[in-house]
């Protein structure tokens, strides 16, 4: 569920793109505010004009009853959507907002972020104002930008900031250490796009972006590749799916995005 969360985040960033629109807002919050958590606003942090915030996704009363408030903050109309969300990013894990990150699932991640991807999210956490010992809370913020926009999503979800994911191989003793990202890259840019479902010869007529941390799939960590293909001499990528990468590189999973599933893809 999470996850398509996510991907649903993304996907309104992409659609403002587009020119779809929320409800429209005249006044930028100094702050986001969900219940008792508070977090500076990105346009707070960022220089005068840098951005417009072109609107504002508020949740129903009936979802505000069922405990599912979250806000979605749109921006257009920046120089470098990437640099303005690792700027934004950046101000948020700084001792005064002390935001982690972290996985879908919650765990810290260990690696930074890769901002140089032409589209992305980073989750950002922390123990909310709302926690108790018997029902711990977490303020989450997710950051996510395109080409041309940048989206922030503020919400409580119920659990904790865990520790960074230990797959049960090393804490069993029977651990074969991940490969790294290079390594992974190489292999899976090795792949015949036929295996993975992608028409062409070749994956270096593909941009592949590998995110930062493990997911895991099946109780398995892996690493999610995002594909894209180059379009020329316009230079804009066109997304074609997201697969996710064993971190021994034995096993190739493929999400469908019309039902969030992810499935094993046969490549031996």
């Amino acid at each position: 569920m999470k996850k398509r969360l996510i991907a649903a985040l993304l996907a309104s960033v992409l659609v403002l793109t587009l020119g779809g629109c929320k409800k429209k807002t005249d006044e930028a919050p100094a702050a986001y505010t969900v219940g008792d958590d508070q977090v500076v606003s990105l346009d707070s942090v960022m220089d005068e004009g840098a951005a417009i915030l072109a609107s504002i996704s508020t949740p129903t009363k009936v979802a505000i009853g069922e405990g599912m408030e979250e806000y979605v903050y749109h921006y257009k109309k920046m120089e470098s959507p990437s640099e303005l969300a690792a700027s934004y990013i950046k101000v948020l894990r700084d001792s005064e907002q002390g935001f982690t990150l972290t996985d879908a699932d919650n765990y810290t991640l260990t690696e930074e972020p890769d901002m140089e991807q032409p589209h992305g999210d980073v989750i950002l956490e922390k123990a909310s104002a709302a926690a108790t010992d018997d029902a711990p809370k977490i303020f989450q913020v997710i950051v996510s930008w395109s080409e041309y926009a940048v989206a922030v999503q503020v919400a409580q979800r119920d659990g904790k900031v865990l520790p960074p994911y230990v797959p049960e191989e090393e804490e069993s003793g029977g651990y074969t250490p991940p490969k790294n990202l290079t390594e992974q890259l190489e292999y899976f840019n090795s792949l015949s796009p036929e295996v993975l479902g992608l028409p062409g010869d070749s994956m270096s007529e593909y941009r592949v972006y590998p995110a930062d941390g493990w997911v895991r799939v099946n109780g398995i960590s892996c690493r999610k590749m995002t594909v894209y293909l180059l379009e020329l001499p316009e230079e804009t990528n066109t997304y074609l799916g997201a697969f996710y990468l064993s971190s021994d590189m034995s096993q190739v999973y493929k999400q469908n995005d019309e039902t969030g599933a992810i499935e094993l893809v046969p490549v031996n």
